[in-house]
């Protein structure tokens, strides 16, 4: 497992950078982890969502580059195959629970707040569902309760989520490029972002649960 420090704080804008993000002070009880893959995804995330706990305690959201004629009940049924959580296709309003891995539907982007936002607008990066999108609204909407997890893919889709992510307080994870299948997305983001954690996928589940086991920790003695 490689660990990255990251040196990158609130104060680190540089010219040519994105402008900081108007980050809302997260009230959740609960994190989000959001995972980005394209080229060579489909069984990364299969292998990473079965590594999940059913006592996580986060709601999972899943972008994954294919075809507008994909179907997402089909996928769906084989990434839910292994896994602990409770599985489904993304739906618009719908309320978001921890113990659940939401697939973004074919040629919608997807947004989350308290409730899950699908958008027909236009493609970023040339896809739809665009990862970049996905990592943008849990930036703003749950600051350093969200996990970022970019995983094998072509060109550089999830580069700038991750760093809004990692501007908001989040954790940003990259799968060792190493072993991806299509290195270019983790490449492209640690070219771009101080992340935390650059991991093999067989490790990426346990330290996601320890991730969301600390924060929880956190807010309890906060709380006390």
């Amino acid at each position: 497992m490689k660990k990255a420090s990251s040196r990158a704080g609130k104060n680190s804008h540089k010219k040519g950078d994105p402008e900081p993000l108007a980050v809302q002070r997260s009230s959740h009880s609960f994190d989000v982890v959001c995972i980005g893959a394209s080229a060579g995804g489909l069984n990364a995330i299969m292998e990473l969502i079965s590594q999940l706990p059913a006592s996580l305690n986060a709601a999972v959201f899943v972008v994954l580059h294919f075809s507008r004629g994909a179907l997402g009940q089909i996928l769906v049924d084989r990434i839910k195959r292994d896994s602990q959580l409770h599985c489904s296709i993304a739906k618009d309003n719908e309320q978001v629970k921890p113990g659940h891995v939401y697939l973004a539907p074919p040629d919608v982007h997807l947004l989350i707040k308290d409730t899950i936002i699908l958008a027909h607008g236009p493609a970023e990066n040339r896809f739809r569902p665009s990862i970049d999108v996905l990592f943008k609204s849990a930036a703003v909407h749950y600051g350093e309760n969200a996990v970022g997890v970019v995983l094998t893919g072509l060109l550089n889709d999830g580069t700038s989520g991750m760093w809004a992510i990692k501007e908001s307080g989040g954790q940003c994870i990259v799968q060792d490029p190493d072993e991806a299948e299509y290195p270019d997305m983790p490449l492209s983001v640690l070219q771009s972002v101080e992340v935390d954690y650059i991991l093999p996928l067989k490790k990426m589940g346990q330290v996601i649960g320890k991730i969301v086991k600390e924060k929880k920790r956190t807010e309890q003695n906060l709380l006390r």
